[in-house]
């Protein structure tokens, strides 16, 4: 979490600055652009492509990572990722499925399309 990140900088800075190519954290910013229509060659041939799926992982102000969350943060976690994925239209709008609320058919189709 953000609060670890800073009590433990000296550890981490000197390891993120070997992985990434010298960037170094305390001097740089990385350049975020979240501008999605400059995202080219996105399209697949539907022949091939029967679905996809994108992993990843989280870093959200104010709430603990996963080992250290509590029942109650997981819950506002899956909400604030709910209502971020509501806002997605178009091409990516897509269904969320919450595992409690998951049923087994649902479950295998989705292994069926895209694999365990």
């Amino acid at each position: 979490d953000e609060e670890s990140y800073e009590v433990f900088a000296d550890l981490f800075d000197p390891v993120i600055k070997l992985r990434h190519n010298g960037y170094d954290p305390r001097v740089m910013k990385h350049p975020t652009d979240l501008d999605a229509s400059k995202i080219t060659h996105g399209q697949f041939d539907e022949r091939y492509v029967l679905s996809s799926r994108v992993r990843t992982g989280r870093s959200i102000r104010g709430l603990s990572l996963p080992p250290a969350c509590s029942r109650a943060e997981r819950r506002e976690v899956e909400n604030v990722a709910i209502t971020a994925l509501e806002g997605l239209k178009g091409d990516l709008a897509g269904r969320y499925y919450r595992l409690s609320e998951m049923t087994e058919q649902d479950q295998q189709r989705l292994i069926d399309v895209s694999g365990p």
